[in-house]
Protein backbone atom coordinates (compact mmCIF):
# COMPACT_ATOMS: atom_id res chain seq x y z
CA UNK A 1 0.00 0.00 0.00
CA UNK A 2 2.91 2.67 0.81
CA UNK A 3 5.10 2.17 -2.44
CA UNK A 4 1.66 1.43 -4.50
CA UNK A 5 1.18 4.40 -7.45
CA UNK A 6 -2.24 4.65 -6.29
CA UNK A 7 -1.76 5.48 -2.17
CA UNK A 8 -5.21 4.20 -1.17
CA UNK A 9 -5.40 5.58 2.40
CA UNK A 10 -2.74 8.07 2.47
CA UNK A 11 -0.35 7.33 4.32
CA UNK A 12 3.19 9.06 4.05
CA UNK A 13 4.21 8.82 7.54
CA UNK A 14 5.13 5.99 9.95
CA UNK A 15 4.01 7.02 12.84
CA UNK A 16 -0.10 7.62 11.24
CA UNK A 17 0.60 4.24 9.64
CA UNK A 18 0.82 3.33 13.49
CA UNK A 19 -2.09 4.86 14.70
CA UNK A 20 -4.03 3.38 11.56
CA UNK A 21 -2.95 0.19 12.41
CA UNK A 22 -3.58 -0.06 16.05
CA UNK A 23 -7.15 1.64 15.29
CA UNK A 24 -8.28 -1.15 12.76
CA UNK A 25 -6.06 -3.97 14.99
CA UNK A 26 -8.75 -3.08 17.67
CA UNK A 27 -11.72 -5.23 18.60
CA UNK A 28 -15.39 -4.24 18.39
CA UNK A 29 -16.23 -6.31 21.91
CA UNK A 30 -19.84 -5.28 22.22
CA UNK A 31 -20.48 -6.28 18.55
CA UNK A 32 -19.08 -10.01 18.92
CA UNK A 33 -20.34 -10.44 22.26
CA UNK A 34 -23.62 -9.60 21.38
CA UNK A 35 -23.71 -12.13 18.63
CA UNK A 36 -22.21 -14.86 20.78
CA UNK A 37 -25.56 -13.99 23.48
CA UNK A 38 -28.04 -13.60 20.56
CA UNK A 39 -26.53 -17.36 19.31
CA UNK A 40 -26.86 -18.62 22.91
CA UNK A 41 -22.99 -19.46 23.30
CA UNK A 42 -21.57 -17.06 25.89
CA UNK A 43 -20.67 -19.89 28.42
CA UNK A 44 -19.16 -22.00 25.86
CA UNK A 45 -15.46 -22.37 26.11
CA UNK A 46 -14.20 -20.84 22.75
CA UNK A 47 -16.29 -17.92 23.54
CA UNK A 48 -14.58 -17.59 27.26
CA UNK A 49 -11.30 -17.52 25.37
CA UNK A 50 -12.55 -15.00 22.79
CA UNK A 51 -13.38 -12.93 25.68
CA UNK A 52 -9.99 -12.88 27.32
CA UNK A 53 -8.69 -12.37 23.91
CA UNK A 54 -11.20 -9.05 22.91
CA UNK A 55 -10.11 -8.16 26.98
CA UNK A 56 -6.83 -7.53 26.28
CA UNK A 57 -7.12 -5.84 23.08
CA UNK A 58 -10.03 -3.22 24.78
CA UNK A 59 -6.80 -3.09 27.93
CA UNK A 60 -4.36 -2.76 25.37
CA UNK A 61 -5.30 0.99 24.53
CA UNK A 62 -4.21 2.12 27.41
CA UNK A 63 -0.49 1.59 26.29
CA UNK A 64 -1.47 3.27 22.84
CA UNK A 65 -3.29 6.15 24.48
CA UNK A 66 0.49 6.83 26.42
CA UNK A 67 2.18 6.48 23.05
CA UNK A 68 0.83 8.54 20.92
CA UNK A 69 1.93 11.80 22.56
CA UNK A 70 5.07 10.87 21.73
CA UNK A 71 4.70 9.95 18.21
CA UNK A 72 2.65 13.45 17.64
CA UNK A 73 5.33 15.58 19.31
CA UNK A 74 8.61 13.50 17.76
CA UNK A 75 10.00 13.91 14.47
CA UNK A 76 11.76 10.42 13.50
CA UNK A 77 14.04 12.27 11.17
CA UNK A 78 15.86 14.72 13.81
CA UNK A 79 15.36 12.71 16.86
CA UNK A 80 17.47 13.32 19.90
CA UNK A 81 17.73 10.11 21.40
CA UNK A 82 18.39 11.46 25.12
CA UNK A 83 15.85 13.46 25.52
CA UNK A 84 13.37 11.05 23.83
CA UNK A 85 14.47 8.53 26.40
CA UNK A 86 13.55 10.69 29.05
CA UNK A 87 9.81 11.38 26.94
CA UNK A 88 9.55 7.77 26.83
CA UNK A 89 10.31 6.72 30.39
CA UNK A 90 7.95 9.67 31.96
CA UNK A 91 5.16 8.58 29.89
CA UNK A 92 6.04 5.40 30.17
CA UNK A 93 6.13 5.49 34.14
CA UNK A 94 2.54 7.32 34.06
CA UNK A 95 1.28 4.54 31.72
CA UNK A 96 2.10 2.05 34.67
CA UNK A 97 0.97 4.24 37.11
CA UNK A 98 -2.07 4.59 35.84
CA UNK A 99 -2.82 0.77 35.32
CA UNK A 100 -1.60 -0.22 38.49
CA UNK A 101 -4.44 2.12 40.08
CA UNK A 102 -6.64 0.83 37.61
CA UNK A 103 -6.19 -2.96 38.82
CA UNK A 104 -5.95 -2.22 42.23
CA UNK A 105 -9.01 -0.06 42.31
CA UNK A 106 -10.67 -2.35 40.64
CA UNK A 107 -9.71 -5.07 43.01
CA UNK A 108 -10.89 -3.28 46.02
CA UNK A 109 -12.77 -0.53 45.33
CA UNK A 110 -15.18 -2.03 43.08
CA UNK A 111 -15.37 -5.28 45.52
CA UNK A 112 -16.23 -3.28 48.72
CA UNK A 113 -19.07 -0.89 46.34
CA UNK A 114 -20.70 -4.65 44.94
CA UNK A 115 -20.29 -6.32 48.84
CA UNK A 116 -22.30 -3.26 50.12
Amino acid sequence: VFNSPHNLVNIERIDEAIVIGAALALSSSAFVLKILQEKGQLNKRYAKACLGVLLFQDISIVPLLVLLPIMVTTDLGAMDLGVEATNFFWYALKGAGSLTALAFGGRWVLRKCFEA
